[in-house]
C-alpha cells in the first residue's frame, strides 16, 4: 500500500517588525565653579631633601605684592596628575642658609617683588638655574641649616585656576582645593571642596585619572576646619 507525502510545515506567522526605543539619559548639571574658576595662576612648587629625608611640598605663589607658601603633603607621584605639570629639574640651595622650602621662599620675596605671577616664577626658576647669589635673602638664616646635610630642591610647576586673575585666594587667607576634569566623558567630572589639596588628589587619582585641573579659593579658617571635620566624619573618623 503506497504511503502519503508528509503533510507540508506551517508557514510561521507574520511578525511585526520590532521597534527598538532608545532612552535618552539626562546629562547632569554642569559645576558652576567652572565657569567661575577660569584664571590661571601659576604656582612653583619645591621639595626639599636633606640627604635622606623627604620635607614637606611647599607651594609658591607670587604676584605683585603678594607672597603665599602653602606647606603641603603633596608627593612627587600626585602632581603627575595635574594637567600641564612641568618637571623643572633638581638644584642645590641658591645660597647659604636655604635649607628648606619655606626658606628658599623668603629668599626669593625680596628678589620677585612687584613682578606678575608668571615673571616671578620664572624669574625664581633663572635664579635656581644660574646657581642663586642673585643677592636676595628674604631673612633667610645662614647658620640654622649648617651641619645638617645635603641639600637639595626639586622643583615643579604647575597651574590652578581661581575666581579671580590677581588674586589667587579671595574670599579668605585659607585655601581650598577641589579637583575638575570638564571635557570628561565620565561623570563626576569635579570632585569637593577640601581643606588639603593632597587629599583631592588621591580622590582624583581614582575619580578622574591623569590631566585634571586644580581650583583654588580662599575661605576662612573656620570654613576650612569645617571641611576638615566633614572630612573626617565621612571618613568614620572620630
Amino acid at each position: 500500500m503506497a504511503t502519503s507525502p508528509p503533510p507540508p510545515y506551517p508557514i510561521p506567522p507574520e511578525q511585526s517588525p520590532v521597534v527598538y526605543t532608545i532612552q535618552h539619559t539626562t546629562t547632569q548639571p554642569e559645576d558652576p565653579d567652572l565657569k567661575t574658576h577660569i584664571h590661571p595662576h601659576t604656582l612653583l612648587i619645591s621639595i626639599t631633601r636633606k640627604d635622606a629625608q623627604i620635607l614637606p611640598t611647599v607651594l609658591h605663589y607670587w604676584n605683585h605684592d603678594s607672597a603665599i607658601a602653602i606647606v603641603t603633603k603633596l608627593t612627587e607621584a600626585q602632581l603627575h596628575y595635574i594637567r600641564g605639570f612641568e618637571e623643572v629639574g633638581t638644584f642645590p640651595p641658591p645660597i647659604e642658609g636655604v635649607c628648606d622650602s619655606l626658606a628658599l621662599h623668603r629668599y626669593f620675596v625680596s628678589l620677585v617683588e612687584g613682578k606678575g605671577n608668571r615673571e616671578a616664577v620664572d624669574d625664581a626658576i633663572s635664579q635656581l638655574r644660574g646657581g642663586g647669589g642673585g643677592g636676595g635673602g628674604g631673612g633667610s638664616d645662614t647658620t640654622s641649616c649648617r651641619n645638617r646635610g645635603k641639600v637639595d630642591f626639586r622643583i615643579f610647576v604647575i597651574t590652578v585656576f581661581g575666581v579671580e586673575s590677581e588674586d589667587l585666594l579671595r574670599g579668605g587667607l585659607a585655601p581650598v582645593w577641589k579637583w575638575a576634569k570638564p571635557e570628561s566623558v565620565y561623570y563626576p567630572r569635579t570632585g569637593f571642596w577640601e581643606a588639603e589639596v593632597e587629599s583631592v588628589l588621591a580622590d582624583a587619582e581614582w575619580m578622574a585619572g591623569r590631566g585634571l585641573q586644580l581650583l583654588v579659593q580662599g575661605v576662612s579658617e573656620e570654613r576650612k576646619q569645617k571641611l576638615r571635620r566633614a572630612k573626617s566624619k565621612s571618613m568614620g573618623i572620630v
